[in-house]
């Protein structure tokens, strides 16, 4: 995950503008693919969080998540869901 094209890519805008993008990307993952929300800043890959309740027509798709991580950003902590 971090060293995929996009996620380079974003964490590169993060630093030259000293911002924290979340963006979404299909991960592919153990040879699943996930509905995966990227966390990325000034510092590069922060983490990631998988969707967990998916719709109907994403279990064709989609493997759900397991987890919700929880992320400090300098002294906020920070949960991301899709």
């Amino acid at each position: 995950m971090p060293e995929g094209h996009s996620t380079r890519a974003l964490a590169g805008c993060a630093r030259d503008l000293g911002l924290v993008v979340a963006f979404g990307i299909a991960e592919l993952r153990g040879g699943c693919v996930y509905n995966t929300q990227v966390l990325v800043g000034p510092g590069g890959y922060i983490g990631k969080a998988s969707k967990l309740h998916l719709s109907r027509d994403e279990y064709f798709y989609f493997r759900p998540g397991r987890d919700v991580p929880v992320f400090d950003l300098g002294g906020y902590k920070v949960g991301i869901m899709i």
